[in-house]
């Protein structure tokens, strides 16, 4: 509604980026989700490049998969709460299902999915750096590490982190938890610590 507003004043192109997150988990509404984006991006309405859209999941593997299949030039990110399983499933009960490395390989797959038609697998591990390379210049692929309080956000979680994106072109961005006002125990780390986990 404030986008068909704005392009009535002539302000349309205010709208630079669209990000479908913080409502709940994007990839279980599949069918809406990608009608949305497909609006989005079709250029008899909206008319947004593919690479200013971006839609994040706390890891739905099958659908981060669909949605590879489906629009591969969208931008994936992947918003991650612990560097490993274990922890991980004590934060998003839902984690217990889908196993981090299946989301960080379906997260790779995704970030090569506009260079790997016709291609037949059978690339060097030099060659993949390569393709990966390119593939960044085209569209990203996100994690998205949420800053807990405690035990997520050691350095040892940070050496995890790094750990887990080895070798691969994956921007991370440190997003501060913000506390609420219910009964609320997570908290976010402090701007000093935060600086020294990145």
């Amino acid at each position: 509604a404030q986008a068909a507003e704005g392009d009535k004043k002539g302000f349309s192109n205010a709208i630079r980026n669209v990000v479908f997150m913080g409502m709940g988990e994007p990839l279980n509404n599949y069918p809406n989700v990608i009608n949305a984006c497909k609006s989005i991006i079709d250029r008899r309405r909206w008319n947004l490049a593919h690479g200013r859209v971006t839609v994040s999941t706390v890891g739905v593997i099958n659908r981060m998969r669909d949605l590879t299949r489906d629009l591969p030039e969208v931008n994936l990110a992947l918003s991650l709460h612990a560097p490993n399983q274990k922890m991980r499933s004590a934060i998003v009960p839902t984690a217990k299902a889908y196993p981090i490395e299946g989301l960080i390989e379906a997260l790779d797959e995704h970030m090569l999915a506009v260079l790997s038609r016709g291609d037949d697998g059978k690339d060097s591990e030099e060659e993949m750096v390569k393709k990966r390379q390119a593939a960044s210049k085209r569209k990203r692929a996100m994690i998205e590490y949420v800053m807990l309080e405690g035990d997520t956000s050691t350095l040892e979680c940070a050496h995890q982190l790094g750990k887990l994106c080895e070798g691969r072109h994956l921007i991370v961005n440190l997003i501060p938890y913000n506390q609420t006002n219910v009964k609320d125990v997570l908290r976010c780390p402090s701007e000093s610590h935060m600086k020294e986990f990145q």
